[in-house]
């Protein structure tokens, strides 16, 4: 067997076969490899000198003439249906690529669009150039904008001014006259969309409003993701300890316990997921026109507004955490906390806080005068924290009690 049959057994050879030269690996006797270099032309044409015997163990390599060259190609992005790379094909002009591309989508710039054009300069650098075209008479091929391409250009297709503005929605839900999804104008604000939405309903309990922006949902999230790396490694370094022989018995069992807590609020912060709530302070709507919390509007924000639960919860190291029924006339901290049976032997006494309806926190710290006549307000959360468990973990607890389905 041949050169030339063992190709026919094989299928023959494709369109895009290199023809100069292929490779046969052949094992000699002593299994060492050497490479035969062939003219697949030549072979296949009969020349003895190309078309060899095959030996056994031979391996033959019939290259692609891709191989030996560039492909070329161009690339479009922007506001056409199909961004990417193409085919330069012969003759191919902006128009024929806008074409292959699906053409443009709704909002594009028709009066300007731009070819950046790369050309390597004797193998050693790259020149860049920048070319605009009107993207509407490109289209009816007028010759001056209808520019023919060369390989490596990117031809990027422009957007309206204000398009995507003309795209923003928020959602409002709860208790206003007509919940539901709004298209928002350009500076538009809180107070301009509650309007819209007809205003709240009797039975809306604006201390409870929860609002959310995905803009602070994303930096949240990553501020969430620096937490747990930053305590992943207080606990690497708290394990390297486990071996050291000058550790007391009762330190050991501290640093186990430690670990333990530490673990456990990991897992709990690896659950967590950010919601992208900014506190805020609602008031009836003619009162919020123009007020710190009449806040300009992006795209994507939601606010929740839920009808009053009147209930209080109580939570962490009490021997009954509850939500009591909330009441107005001796509802404080120590009113609740007697309900809840009052802290254990376990709770962390000077670290008790409130987690506000809205959000924010109010805490014996910052409060150190008669913190047990606060007054709680529907919906409050009262947080006593267990020695050993890090306040952030009850925290999250309070809010996902006061987060709206």
């Amino acid at each position: 067997m041949r050169v030339k049959d063992l190709i026919f057994k094989a299928g023959d050879l494709t369109e895009d076969a290199y023809l100069p030269k292929a490779e046969l690996i052949r094992t000699d006797k002593d299994r060492r490899k050497r490479t035969i270099y062939l003219n697949i032309a030549e072979a296949m044409s009969g020349n003895p000198e190309a078309n060899i015997r095959v030996q056994n163990e031979d391996r033959l390599i019939v290259h692609s003439v891709w191989e030996t060259k560039w492909k070329e190609f161009v690339h479009i992005r922007g506001k056409v249906k199909k961004p990417g790379r193409y085919d330069l094909t012969k003759g191919m002009r902006l128009s024929d690529l806008i074409f292959k591309a699906g053409g443009l989508t709704r909002g594009a710039y028709l009066e300007e669009g731009e070819l950046v054009r790369y050309k390597i300069v004797d193998g050693k650098k790259v020149v860049s150039s920048l070319i605009n075209f009107r993207l509407g008479a490109a289209l009816k091929e007028v010759p001056a904008d209808n520019l023919p391409l060369q390989a490596m250009d990117v031809i990027h297709i422009k957007i309206i001014p204000g398009w995507l503005n003309n795209k923003r929605t928020v959602t409002i839900a709860g208790e206003v006259l007509f919940p539901g999804t709004y298209q928002v104008m350009r500076n538009e604000r809180l107070s301009d969309i509650l309007e819209r939405a007809g205003g709240f309903t009797k039975e809306s309990y604006l201390r409870a409003a929860f609002f959310t922006r995905e803009s602070v949902r994303k930096k949240q999230k990553k501020e969430l993701t620096d937490l747990i790396k930053r305590l992943e490694i207080d606990m690497a370094s708290l394990g390297a300890l486990e071996n050291e022989v000058f550790l007391s018995e009762e330190a050991l069992r501290n640093r186990a316990y430690l670990m333990a807590a530490q673990n456990s609020l990991l897992r709990k912060l690896k659950e967590k997921k950010p919601t992208g709530r900014v506190i805020i302070s609602l008031v009836p709507v003619e009162k919020l026109i123009n007020g710190p919390c009449d806040l300009l509007l992006e795209a994507g924000d939601r606010l929740f507004i839920p009808k009053n639960p009147n209930t209080v919860h109580v939570l962490g190291a009490v021997y009954s955490p509850i939500t009591a029924v909330y009441e107005k006339e001796r509802g404080t901290l120590s009113y609740y906390l007697d309900k809840a049976g009052g802290p254990t032997e376990n709770a962390q006494t000077d670290q008790i806080f409130i987690v506000r309806t809205d959000g924010s926190v109010v805490s014996k710290s910052s409060r150190p005068e008669r913190f047990e006549e606060t007054l709680l307000y529907p919906w409050d959360s009262i947080i006593v924290p267990h020695r050993g468990i890090r306040p952030v973990f009850l925290y999250s607890l309070a809010e996902r009690a006061q987060r709206p389905n």
